[in-house]
């Protein structure tokens, strides 16, 4: 509006606007009536766009539409269609809202504008998805979406990132009336413009739901051929999507135990070593190396290993990548052996990544108290997470614009004139959450803490690969932490960790101590109610978890991934039990402690925090909202919530994750 008053040189367009701006829509609406009557309609378009607005402030969406109508049929410009968007969304035409607000983001320029559409349509499809009444369905959403992605050649960031979480979003249902979706999503797997760990789930759906897949798991080890497997492995969405990501899959885990079955029984029985052999060998070992060689092998597949020792050594060399961990220097007899071979190739670049990050170097503040030594330990066997996939869709959001997305905004205020926060990361592990947060969030300083080396040099490793060079990793104990470290911070995060130390509440106050009064801290913490599979289960297998004895408690979970009991199909839901460091971390952790909201509650008392709010999917924060009469304010009632925890006991089966505010 004020950059308009000081461009218009219309006095009367220039005075209706004010008159509209002072909440006198009768006089604004004479006046620019008058000047359309005077010039017989042929008016610049910001004279409709006026209309437009009196019209949808009155609730007469119908005429609004009409007037930003003819107003872009005068000037095409980004913001009357997102008006007109806005006007559609009101008025229930869903269809033409979406499609006119993916026209403002196309017609627009400005970063911080394309921002804003995208967070308001993303908005509005979740909106539409979940209103019963809409009558539109997620595949004609699809579709109309789709067309514009494929017009502007898969290059418009914000277009793309609507598309993904389109996709995101899909059921098996919505992907059965959609032609050509499989090609569609073939296509984006291919060009990878970032972004696609969105898509994971879908893209897993489609393999384990398609006919040749069902129908290759029914068959018997005997059955299967070499050539079925490299089938299977080329269907693109199958070699992307192993390619691409660490699999979380009870079905693709059992067919690549599978796979590795057929391929030993293939070279003992003087199967050509083709292309297509080591095509299977390089995918499997990849991803074996992604799960941190979790998949349980037998005494049949360490005897045939060692058959084809005797036979052939080189391949009994490259055949146990698919199985186990190996050292540099058979690393190195594999480059040698099969140096021409481009799959091999590809199979050692991945896996020498092992290598690289050993190399990185770490600053260290480090003081290990006694209480931390185990955890230490653990995670230096273990670094905790293995990911590989960081093409990240870079957004750079101001930290306020995500709070206030789960936040009441009166309680975020202190960021108002805090665009770029110094931000601690405390407990970054493998580096996940810090190269996600600095790819999408505004920051000024980046300060990411952990006990463990190896996984800081894993997590520099990957902000490296990511291009992020303003990273400041360092070696720290949360139990000796203070303001002589690092200085005071804006903004924490410590998700997943102070349930790991011996004193959550000490860490925790430590954290608050070198938080800015006014700053905001993000917390992680496991829920009681929510991990009682896992108490259960470190009661039945307590010798197992306590002695983290790999053989069997890999044997035990072989036989959860084929198990019916429902308590069992439990663990398949976690993304935790699909790699070796996050199954010990899911079952047989050397230090954890868990919480209840009653009890998280006292602490931030004491601690002298506001509760702001949970990290909540819209499926959890929706079906909350039924059972409390739609009342928001209870959303930040940890009483209502633990209410509702009682429950719903899966509510938190991940953690609870929340913000609070120093007092």
């Amino acid at each position: 509006m004020d950059s308009f008053l000081k461009k218009s040189k219309n006095k009367k367009i220039k005075k209706a606007y004010l008159e509209y701006a002072n909440g006198n829509l009768d006089q604004a609406l004479t006046l620019i009536e008058d000047e359309i009557k005077q010039k017989d309609g042929n008016v610049v378009d910001d004279a409709w766009v006026l209309l437009g607005k009196i019209s949808f402030d009155r609730q007469d969406y119908n005429s609004a539409s009409v007037f930003f109508d003819k107003a872009i049929s005068v000037n095409k410009k980004s913001t009357t269609f997102y008006d007109l968007a806005v006007c559609l969304y009101y008025d229930n035409k869903y269809l033409d809202c979406i499609k006119s607000i993916l026209f403002a983001i196309l017609y627009e320029n400005k970063p911080s504008h394309l921002i804003e559409y995208k967070k308001t349509a993303i908005k509005m499809i979740s909106e539409i998805n979940h209103k019963k009444n809409s009558q539109i369905s997620r595949a004609a959403l699809y579709n109309l979406v789709n067309v514009f992605i494929k017009q502007s050649n898969y290059e418009n960031n914000a277009i793309y990132a609507l598309y993904l979480y389109m996709i995101s979003i899909m059921a098996t249902s919505d992907i059965l009336e959609v032609d050509n979706i499989i090609n569609d999503i073939e296509c984006i797997l291919e060009k990878d413009r970032g972004g696609l760990d969105q898509i994971k789930h879908v893209v897993h759906m489609l393999i384990v739901e398609s006919q040749g897949f069902i129908e290759l798991q029914q068959r018997k080890t005997e059955e299967i051929t070499l050539d079925d497997i490299v089938i299977t492995l080329n269907t693109k969405v199958v070699y992307y999507y192993l390619e691409k990501f660490q699999m979380n899959s009870s079905f693709l885990e059992l067919f690549l135990i599978q796979a590795r079955k057929v391929v030993l029984d293939f070279i003992l029985q003087g199967g050509e070593c083709s292309d297509k052999l080591f095509f299977v060998i390089s995918v499997i070992s990849k991803q074996a190396w992604k799960c941190e060689y979790i998949f349980f092998y037998d005494d049949a597949d360490t005897n045939n290993l060692n058959k084809i020792k005797e036979i052939n050594h080189s391949y009994y060399n490259l055949a146990c990548f698919m199985f186990f961990e190996r050292s540099q220097e058979y690393l190195d007899k594999v480059c040698l052996d099969f140096d021409n071979n481009m799959h091999i190739k590809s199979m050692v670049e991945v896996i020498n990544i092992s290598q690289k990050i050993k190399l990185i170097d770490i600053d260290s503040y480090l003081q290990v108290s006694n209480d931390s030594v185990l955890v230490k330990e653990m995670y230096e066997e273990n670094p905790y997470p293995r990911w590989t996939y960081n093409n990240y869709l870079t957004s750079k959001m101001p930290l306020i614009d995500i709070l206030n997305n789960f936040c009441h905004n009166e309680k975020t205020q202190f960021f108002n004139n805090k665009h770029k926060p110094k931000v601690l990361i405390a407990g970054c592990g493998t580096g996940k959450q810090v190269v996600g947060f600095c790819k999408n969030t505004l920051y000024k300083e980046m300060i990411a803490i952990d006990i463990s080396i190896h996984s800081l040099q894993y997590a520099k490793y990957m902000a490296n690969q990511s291009k992020l060079k303003d990273i400041h990793f360092y070696q720290q104990d949360l139990l000796n932490l203070d303001q002589d470290c690092f200085g005071t911070f804006d903004y924490i995060e410590c998700v997943g960790v102070l349930h790991h130390l011996k004193e959550p509440f000490r860490g925790w106050a430590n954290l608050v101590n070198i938080l800015e009064p006014g700053g905001v801290i993000k917390i992680g913490l496991y829920s009681s109610i929510a991990r009682s599979a896992i108490n259960r289960f470190r009661q039945e297998y307590q010798n197992e978890t306590d002695n983290y004895d790999i053989k069997k408690l890999y044997e035990i979970r072989l036989s959860m991934l084929n198990h019916k009991n429902s308590f069992y199909k439990k663990f398949l839901k976690w993304s935790d039990f699909y790699s070796a460091s996050t199954f010990r971390d899911l079952v047989a952790h050397v230090q954890e402690e868990q919480f209840t909201l009653l009890k998280i509650k006292e602490m931030l008392i004491k601690l002298n925090l506001e509760f702001m709010g949970f990290h909540i999917s819209k499926d959890l924060r929706s079906k909350f909202l039924t059972e409390f009469d739609n009342d928001e304010s209870k959303l930040f009632d940890l009483d209502c919530w633990s209410e509702f925890e009682t429950n719903n006991e899966d509510s938190f089966y991940g953690m609870y994750q929340f913000w609070c505010k120093k007092k």
